[in-house]
């Protein structure tokens, strides 16, 4: 994309970092990846500024946060403390770069420096979400208080912070992609598009698949199930306590199911 998504990405995060703050643990110091104090800035963001317009999903463990941006073809990765941080990565055209970016409110505003071109500006803007308890979060998660819900189309990927409770549903005949973060428990609801469900460490993870293609993928999680119905399915669990896949009357795969 144009200067350096990457690193108006980075700005992205640092936004929510100022706006919800809360503590992850109170062990170390944030910013070295262990436990401590700083912010939850899982979420899905616009970007803007002379960097680059861009969408983004962040996500988190402990004060580490990811970026995928532009369909997944951006990816950064950096470290939140209080209402600054500091992010590095490449954006859709593999243009690499670093931010620095200082939150006010809800909103943030930096410059980034990528390589081998002159500084350019980033402004973040939160597009969903605002938990109660894990920071800028989808509209769908609670931060893990009472559920919620929320449609996920192919310009709103769904996102569900680490610890929330959500309900997600794909929108008709239109494609998805949800993200269920560390220790939440997450359902997808898809319709007739491909229906991509991520499923992190120690979360809890239900695809009801009616129709269309059905692709999920957990990682040390706790519980995958993928309950197939008229759909193709193909379910990849990798270390999953429980990982269960219900065939319906088409295609499916599972790889590590148990």
């Amino acid at each position: 994309m144009k200067k350096s998504l990457g690193l108006m990405i980075i700005a992205i995060a640092l936004s929510a970092v100022g706006s919800t703050a809360c503590t992850v643990n109170n062990a170390s110091s944030p910013g070295n990846g262990k436990p401590g104090s700083c912010a939850n800035i899982a979420g899905t963001y616009t970007i803007s500024g002379s960097c680059g317009p861009d969408t983004c999903i962040v996500t988190q463990t402990d004060c580490n946060t990811n970026f995928s941006c532009s369909g997944g073809a951006g990816s950064y990765a950096g470290s939140v403390s209080g209402s600054s941080a500091t992010f590095s990565g490449h954006d859709a055209e593999g243009v690499t770069g670093t931010c620095n970016v200082t939150v006010s409110g809800t909103s943030f505003s930096g410059s980034c420096v990528p390589n081998g071109s002159p500084n350019c500006t980033v402004e973040g803007t939160q597009t969903s979400g605002g938990g109660s308890t894990g920071g800028p979060v989808d509209a769908g998660s609670t931060g893990g208080g009472t559920s919620g819900a929320d449609t996920c189309t192919p310009s709103h990927p769904c996102v569900c912070a680490a610890g929330a409770t959500c309900e997600f549903t794909c929108s008709p005949d239109e494609d998805c992609n949800a993200t269920c973060n560390a220790n939440s428990t997450c359902s997808l609801a898809c319709a007739d598009g491909d229906c991509n469900l991520q499923c992190a460490a120690g979360a809890n993870c239900t695809q009801n698949c009616s129709d269309g293609a059905c692709t999920g993928n957990g990682t040390s999680s706790q519980d995958f199930t993928q309950n197939c119905g008229d759909a193709d399915c193909n379910l990849t669990c990798n270390s999953v306590q429980s990982c269960k896949q219900n065939p319906g009357v088409a295609n499916h795969t599972c790889s590590g199911c148990n």
